[in-house]
C-alpha cells in the first residue's frame, strides 16, 4: 500500500505537452484531438488551461485564430495566464515539437493516462468504503459498479467522428465491402438458427440493437433460449435475466436440447429410457459449450450490464448479449421517476455497448396489456416506451399467436387467452414472428411453432421433421 502511495499517477508531461503544441502550430488538428481528449484529462493543469483556451478561440475564430499570441491573450483575459506557465511555457513547447502529425497519437496517450488514473480513484474509494463498516455493503458495491461503468465509458471511441480512411479500415468499412464483393449471398451477420429470421435480419450483425417484445407469456423468453441452443455452439453468449435465476435459465435450456417437457415427465411420474439418454446428452451438451454460454444473474444496471459483457468478451470472446429483459434494469441515474428518461438513457448505453464492444445485443421487451383498439391495432404503439425504442433499436421483431381459419384461409390473431387455453389444450402453439422494423434489411413476416411437447422448442413448420430436431 505504502509504495503505491509513494508512486506518482499515471501521466506522461512529454505526450501532453505535444497535444498542446501541435494544436498551436496546426490548429487543423484542434478539432481531431477534441474528439479524443477533454481539458480535464491532462496531469498537469497548465497543459490542460492551455488546451482549452485554444478550443475557446477556435470556436470563436476559428481555424486561423489560433495561435501563441491569441491563446495568451485568452489566457490573460480570465488571470490564468500565470497558472498555464506564461507566454515562455506556450513557446517552450512550441519550439519542441518535432511534428504535429502526431497529435492524435499522443491524444490518445493522455487520454489512456487520465482513464487509468480515474481507475486509481475508484479503486481507492472502494478500499475506503470497505474499511467503513456502517456502510451497506451493496450501495458500496453499486456505487463502484456505477463507477467503473464511467471510467470504462470516458475509454470509448464509439462516439468519435471518424475521417473518411479511418472508417474504411478501423471502423471496418473495407472488410465489409470486401466481403460482399467475394460473396453477395453471405450473410452480413451470424445466424440466428431460424432461415427465416436470417432472411430478414441478415444475421444478428454486432454494432446492432435488436428488440424482441411480445404479451406477458406468450414464450419470449422461450424463444431467446431456442436463439442461444442455436448461437452458442459457434458464438459465444451471454444471457442476463432479470425474471429468471442462472439455474432455471440453464435447466430450461436443457430441456428445449433434450426436447423433453418436464411438466409431463412430472404427472407421469418417471423418465422414458430414451428420455433419460437425451437429457443425459443435453448435460454433456451444456459441458461441450461451457466457454461459450455465460449467464449473468444480479444487479440490473447499464454499468452493470457493460462491465460483465467486458469481462467476458476479454477472457472468452462475446458475439451476443440477451437481456431478457430491458424493462427491469434500473436506470443509472435516478430521474425523479421519469421511465422515458430511464429508457432513453438505457437505449443509448446498451447501442453504446454494441458499438463499443462490437457485439449484437438482443433485449427483449413488454407490450402494453391494452387492447382497446383491437389485436391488429398497431403493435409499435403498444411497445412500451415506443418512441424510444423504435428509434433507437436498429430492428425491432414482434412475437404474436396466431391461428389458421380453414373459412377464410388467413391466419388469425389470438387474445391472450385463447392462445394460453390452445397452447394448454394442444401442446403447441403457432407464432407469427413479425420483423416490423429493420434499419439494415427487409421488413415481414413468418411462422414457427413453439411446442410445449418437445420443451419448448420452437421450429419451422414448413421445413419438414429435421426442422425440428
Amino acid at each position: 500500500m505504502s509504495m503505491m502511495l509513494d508512486r506518482l499517477p499515471p501521466h506522461d508531461t512529454e505526450a501532453e505537452e505535444a497535444v498542446v503544441a501541435a494544436c498551436l502550430v496546426d490548429p487543423g488538428m484542434v478539432p481531431v484531438v477534441g474528439q479524443i481528449v477533454r481539458p480535464k484529462m491532462f496531469f498537469h493543469e497548465r497543459a490542460g488551461l492551455v488546451f482549452e483556451a485554444i478550443e475557446r478561440v477556435y470556436s470563436r475564430d476559428g481555424e486561423q485564430g489560433v495561435n501563441t499570441v491569441t491563446v495568451a491573450r485568452d489566457l490573460a483575459s480570465r488571470d490564468l495566464l500565470d497558472g498555464a506557465g506564461g507566454s515562455q511555457y506556450l513557446a517552450g513547447i512550441v519550439q519542441g515539437l518535432t511534428a504535429s502529425s502526431g497529435a492524435a497519437f499522443y491524444a490518445e496517450i493522455v487520454r489512456d493516462t487520465a482513464s487509468r488514473r480515474a481507475l486509481i480513484t475508484v479503486a481507492s474509494g472502494a478500499m475506503d468504503a470497505a474499511y467503513r463498516e456502517g456502510d451497506e455493503i451493496t450501495v458500496a458495491v453499486d456505487k463502484l459498479i456505477e463507477a467503473l461503468g464511467r471510467v470504462g465509458r470516458s475509454t470509448s471511441l464509439s462516439n468519435r467522428t471518424m475521417s473518411a480512411d479511418e472508417l474504411l479500415y478501423e471502423g471496418g468499412l473495407n472488410d465489409a465491402i470486401m466481403a460482399h464483393l467475394e460473396n453477395p449471398r453471405a450473410m452480413m451477420g451470424f445466424s440466428t438458427g431460424y432461415w427465416k429470421l436470417d432472411h430478414f435480419l441478415d444475421g444478428f450483425q454486432r454494432g446492432n440493437v435488436y428488440i424482441l417484445a411480445a404479451e406477458t407469456s406468450i414464450g419470449k423468453s422461450l424463444f431467446t433460449h431456442n436463439l442461444l441452443r442455436h448461437i452458442a455452439p459457434h458464438r459465444p453468449c451471454l444471457i442476463a435475466s432479470s425474471e429468471m435465476s442462472r439455474k432455471s435459465v440453464g435447466k430450461r435450456l436443457a430441456y428445449i436440447q433434450a426436447g423433453i417437457d418436464p411438466q409431463i415427465v412430472k404427472r407421469r411420474g418417471w423418465y422414458e429410457p430414451q428420455e433419460r439418454a437425451a437429457l443425459m446428452d443435453a448435460l454433456r451438451w451444456f459441458e461441450k459449450k461451457k466457454k461459450n454460454l455465460h449467464f449473468h444473474q444480479g444487479r440490473m444496471t447499464p454499468s452493470a450490464l457493460r462491465l460483465e459483457a467486458r469481462a467476458i468478451k476479454a477472457r472468452h470472446g462475446l458475439d451476443l448479449l440477451v437481456l431478457d429483459h430491458m424493462d427491469h434494469v434500473k436506470p443509472q441515474r435516478r430521474s425523479g421517476g421519469n421511465r422515458t428518461e430511464d429508457v432513453e438513457e438505457l437505449n443509448a448505453e446498451l447501442n453504446a455497448l454494441a458499438a463499443d464492444l462490437d457485439i449484437a445485443v438482443l433485449a427483449v421487451s413488454h407490450l402494453s396489456r391494452d387492447n382497446s383498439q383491437g389485436l391488429r391495432k398497431d403493435r409499435m404503439s403498444r411497445l412500451k416506451n415506443s418512441s424510444s425504442k423504435e428509434q433507437d433499436a436498429h430492428a425491432v421483431i414482434f412475437l404474436a399467436p396466431v391461428a389458421f381459419d380453414p373459412d377464410t384461409g388467413w391466419w388469425i390473431p389470438l387474445s391472450h387467452e385463447d392462445a394460453l387455453q390452445q397452447r394448454s389444450r394442444d401442446g403447441f402453439q403457432t407464432v407469427e414472428v413479425n420483423v416490423a422494423k429493420n434499419r439494415d434489411g427487409l421488413t415481414g413476416a413468418f411462422h414457427l411453432t413453439m411446442s410445449w411437447n418437445l420443451g419448448g422448442r420452437y421450429f419451422d413448420p414448413d421445413a419438414g421433421q429435421e426442422a425440428m430436431l
